[in-house]
């Protein structure tokens, strides 16, 4: 059985003529191709900074993206973050709204002493969150036809660190990437003798990757990160249950999910300025079932840019001077070209706001980012983004003798 490549023309052919009705969509139709859109954003803080996260390093924050930034972290620390995300998608004729929202995960990084130690974090990596549904007739019988789609593939990771010199600092990540994807594809007909067909796909990936990753400080102030990630290669195993006939088919075969690789830097430029920007890029063009490409992907190039304004560290100023500010922007083109082979733009400006709290020995970071991906004129749809994130980090002294 193949990954289902149809889904996004069955669903354009589903809502042709009426393409969103009010209140019979939910979640995002962006993510309905494939193996869902790309859910992995790095940590709050670098959220609040434009997404900034490869070349950013910090004693407080984990930023799980690069192994080698945790170098900085002097005690143990670990993070726990939430994101929420309203999404407004319209087409000529009307619009629909939805909002998700779920726990993002968790990074715990332990320090070992001499610039070495190690990082456990499980995050989602794709999601597929969609719902749509029109009123049809055929033969003089109306129905209801909907297409459901949920799930995603998650990420569980193993990083260590080293701080080779004072100047240099390396890292690796494996991760054990696993997950489930749902479709229900149903048709509900008017008439009680006919009886509601209704189809569920199921699909299950499991598979290891690997993340190599380094940081550079070749001047006071400025660092340098990079990382590259292979194509990896998940496991997959898929069952379809035809309700009607009470059937069940089984099939296994191989997802290919895409190499990335990707540069950043920050520079402090004072004392309460610190500057970022990223440039990643994500090889779309890996992604194939059983060695066949999927149609309509392509390669993207993500760029990023902030800022982050602080006061003060000492822990006797009040709190308002204690706070940091962020704020930044990112572009880059959807993953998934539409029905036309036209690219889907995608553009966000962000906001973002770190508070001391607990005794200064814990933090919490909130973002907000605003975005906007394709627009009418040139891919019939068009989606507005606001998505809400937040985080807490913790840590305390480990491994530290006490007499």
């Amino acid at each position: 059985m193949k990954i289902r490549q149809v889904t996004i023309i069955a669903i354009a052919a589903l809502i042709t003529g009426s393409l969103l009705v009010p209140g019979a969509e939910a979640g995002s139709i962006f993510t309905s191709r494939g193996v869902g859109f790309y859910a992995r954003f790095g940590n709050v803080r670098g959220m609040g900074m434009g997404g900034v996260s490869i070349g950013l390093s910090s004693p407080t924050r984990i930023c799980s993206v690069n192994p080698a930034s945790l170098y900085a972290i002097a005690n143990t620390r670990i993070t726990l973050q939430l994101y929420s995300d309203y999404n407004t998608v319209k087409d000529q004729f009307a619009s629909a709204s939805s909002m998700y929202t779920n726990f993002d995960g968790f990074s715990l990084a332990v320090p070992l002493g001499s610039g070495t130690g190690f990082m456990v974090s499980m995050h989602p990596l794709t999601r597929m969150d969609f719902f749509l549904q029109s009123d049809q007739e055929i033969a003089g019988e109306s129905y209801l036809k909907s297409v459901e789609g949920s799930g995603g593939i998650n990420q569980f990771s193993l990083s260590f660190y080293w701080a080779v010199q004072k100047w240099i600092s390396l890292g690796v990540t494996t991760s054990f990437n696993f997950g489930l994807l749902k479709e229900t594809w149903k048709v509900d007909y008017s008439s009680s003798s006919i009886a509601t067909s209704r189809d569920v796909y199921y699909y299950k990936y499991r598979g290891v990757g690997l993340t190599l990753a380094a940081m550079v400080h070749p001047a006071p102030g400025l660092e340098i990160g990079a990382l590259y990630t292979p194509a990896a290669e998940l496991k997959s195993r898929n069952d379809l249950y035809t309700i009607f006939t009470h059937e069940h088919t089984r099939s296994t075969g191989t997802l290919t999910f895409p190499s990335e690789w990707g540069v950043g830097a920050s520079y402090r430029a004072y004392p309460h300025l610190l500057l970022g920007a990223d440039y990643h890029a994500r090889n779309w063009s890996d992604l194939a079932y059983d060695g066949e490409s999927l149609a309509g992907v392509r390669n993207t190039k993500r760029i990023s840019g902030g800022v982050e304004l602080f006061n003060s560290g000492d822990v006797d100023d009040p709190f308002w001077k204690r706070m940091a500010y962020r704020f930044g922007f990112t572009t880059e083109p959807f993953a998934y070209t539409d029905l036309d082979g036209n690219t889907i733009d995608e553009r966000w400006l962000t906001f973002g706001i770190g508070l001391p709290a607990f005794f200064d020995i814990s933090h919490i970071d909130l973002s907000v980012a605003i975005g906007k991906r394709g627009n009418l004129a040139d891919n019939g749809l068009s989606e507005t983004m606001i998505r809400v994130g937040a985080s807490i980090t913790g840590g305390e002294k480990w491994f530290t003798r006490r007499y």
